[in-house]
């Protein structure tokens, strides 16, 4: 189950609620929003999905200020072993792939590009820039 951070009063609470149900608990955060307010609940969560755009309205640019975002969720995940998955929504395509990896991501939710045209074909674009890129970033 994912939540979303900013439409929860107690975060902490909700996070472990979610727990206790046996549901593995994923968190979601806007792009306006902190992500460094998130760190006393990163123990306890198994992803982060940060959203590159607002949220509602497909085929919306990339908002690249999102990936230093993801360079501190990555860069906390490693300083405190920790393993939650961080992934990004929006805006995902065979140019802004490749940055979300290096920036960290593991996981992508992709929209429009993936159903432009040969269905098959984007989708598996989009798996050889994200496995390239994987394979640099180790």
């Amino acid at each position: 189950m994912i939540v979303q951070e900013d439409t929860t009063p107690d975060l902490a609470a909700t996070v472990a609620a979610v727990r206790r149900l046996g549901c593995q608990v994923g968190v979601g955060v806007n792009r306006s929003r902190s992500v460094e307010a998130l760190a006393s609940v990163l123990p306890q969560v198994d992803l982060l999905l940060v959203m590159a755009v607002e949220p509602g309205f497909g085929g919306q640019p990339f908002d690249a200020s999102v990936l230093d975002k993801v360079r501190w969720l990555h860069a906390q995940r490693r300083a405190q072993r920790l393993h939650f998955a961080i992934g990004v929504d929006g805006g995902v395509n065979l140019t802004t792939i490749g940055e979300c990896v290096a920036a960290g991501a593991d996981f992508f939710a992709v929209g429009s590009a993936a159903f432009a045209g040969d269905i098959a074909a984007s989708v598996q674009a989009l798996r050889n820039a994200a496995t390239t890129s994987m394979a640099l970033r180790r």
